[in-house]
């Protein structure tokens, strides 16, 4: 059969996870720490960084063309147990993500239409989730058209600020003298690293799917790379674009769409004010399409079982997607009347340097045996992703160690349930 995934929506998925809302921010964080044009060289700096990581799962991408991304290579590395761990975590953290992105879109919408109460805001947080997974639902193609689209409307926007600035260079009076020599510059690099690293996080999206793409072997690796080189250079280009229009970045809470006045106007500042909009919207998107197939490699019989993992003729994994629904329905409510969600949002940054650092050790763990179609010499990013996975976890709060010791143990339980739940049924 015909794979409904090719090179150009593989591009759409990973640019789609990686070019979020966090880009429309940075440029003042990482400019409040790293003033001038010093920081346009963290985002390239970055982008080094995590290349070894994008290396490590294009490599794995072309070794296992099926679905299942870091649970499938943790399976083959390290048996079922440490696969099951990894796939929940990223599961359930995939789950906070997307329903704490789709309530903060909600918020931000509501908040410029005016105050919305608490019950006419979770009647469109549940429309929209109930109408764009009974979308994706219906296809991976239509899916996958869907998340290109949506992924051309926000870029466009974000490709005409740097070229603008272009244009416009010569008539603006540009940045001021170079800033002073700065104190601990190392901790600085630091602090300014850690918001381009979540910025530039998305890409490990792009593996997942494996067995639904043309030629994986070669479109997940041009996929997963391409789409972080090409967010890393766009990012560098964004903050040098604010860096011409606004010397002070770092005193700037919108700079892109700041910038975006002094190059066109109230028009192109209202145009970048509605990409983050339409970037929310395409991150919840993706998310939605790819957060079921997290949950569907769990459907073997040593994990969660309960045939979660079937797919349609579509190519749609349907019993997880009826799952990930009922669960994101139920955190929707729980949400409204019950607190904050966007508090665990940071699980996710936890969650995704896990998942890095233990695709890394199953690179380098199958490459040393040999094993499928591997060999020594593919170890060489594993180091590397290692030891910048412990930098990044400097950027870990306290509450999310414990947060995610609290799902691992649930996720055991849940696992536990199931067995017993299977050994009751053959009985």
């Amino acid at each position: 059969m015909k794979k409904p995934l090719r090179l150009p929506s593989l591009l759409a998925l990973g640019v789609n996870g990686i070019v979020g809302v966090g880009i429309f921010f940075a440029p003042r964080e990482v400019a409040a720490v790293m003033p001038g044009w010093r920081g346009v060289w963290v985002y390239a700096a970055v982008t080094l960084l995590l290349l070894p990581t994008g290396i490590v799962f294009a490599r794995l991408g072309r070794a296992f063309a099926e679905d299942g991304g870091p649970y499938l290579y943790a399976r083959a590395a390290f048996g079922p147990r440490v696969a099951f761990a990894v796939g929940w975590i990223t599961y359930v953290s995939a789950l906070f993500s997307t329903a704490a992105v789709l309530v903060g879109l909600v918020d931000s919408s509501a908040q410029s239409l005016g105050q919305m109460a608490v019950a006419p805001r979770l009647f469109v947080e549940l429309v929209l989730l109930t109408g764009l997974m009974g979308a994706l639902s219906r296809g991976l193609r239509l899916s996958a058209i869907v998340w290109s689209i949506v992924t051309v409307l926000k870029s466009l926007p974000l490709i005409a600020l740097p070229c603008a600035a272009l244009l416009a260079a010569h008539t603006l009076p540009g940045s001021a003298a170079s800033p002073p020599p700065l104190e601990a510059p190392g901790r600085r690099l630091l602090a300014a690293a850690l918001p381009v690293v979540f910025a530039l996080q998305g890409f490990e999206v792009v593996p997942l799917p494996a067995a639904q793409v043309e030629d994986p072997k070669k479109n997940v690796a041009i996929a997963t790379l391409g789409s972080l080189l090409f967010a890393g250079a766009l990012y560098m280009a964004l903050h040098a674009s604010c860096l011409l229009a606004l010397p002070d970045l770092g005193d700037h809470a919108l700079p892109l769409a700041e910038t975006a006045r002094v190059y066109g106007g109230a028009s192109f500042e209202r145009l970048i004010t509605g990409a983050t909009s339409v970037s929310a919207l395409g991150v919840v998107i993706g998310m939605l399409a790819m957060t079921p197939r997290y949950l569907a490699p769990l459907g073997q019989d040593d994990a969660l079982g309960l045939r979660l993992g079937e797919q349609s003729a579509s190519s749609v994994p349907t019993r997880a997607f009826a799952v990930t629904y009922t669960i994101l329905f139920i955190m929707l409510c729980a949400n409204a009347f019950g607190g904050s969600i966007a508090e665990l949002l940071a699980l996710a940054s936890l969650s995704v340097t896990l998942q890095y650092g233990v695709t890394a050790a199953a690179l380098f763990a199958l490459a040393s045996r040999s094993d499928a179609g591997l060999s020594p010499g593919d170890r060489w990013p594993a180091p590397l992703v290692l030891l910048s996975c412990a930098l990044f976890l400097f950027g870990a709060s306290a509450l999310e160690i414990p947060i995610v010791l609290a799902m691992l143990c649930l996720g055991f339980v849940a696992k536990a349930l199931a067995e017993r739940l299977a050994r009751r049924r053959a009985m």
